[in-house]
């Protein structure tokens, strides 16, 4: 069976489309963000790096010094 090909609109009118939740507590849309944080192996004693996709709203932006 062909594969259905999208053309270079439609794929950014699907890259637009925001996926946004609302906080339970503070009532503000939350957005994704990418935290990077920078952690010391106790092991090799070389730095190693750790990405982790969190949401922020109003209530936990002053946790990550926004």
């Amino acid at each position: 069976m062909a594969r259905k090909d999208r053309s270079f609109a439609a794929k950014l009118a699907h890259a637009g489309v925001k996926h946004v939740m609302e906080c339970p507590v503070c009532h503000k849309d939350q957005q994704p963000y990418m935290v990077v944080r920078a952690m010391k192996s106790e092991r090799s004693g070389s730095w190693r790096f750790k990405k982790t996709h969190v949401k922020i709203c109003g209530c936990n932006k002053d946790e990550f010094g926004l």
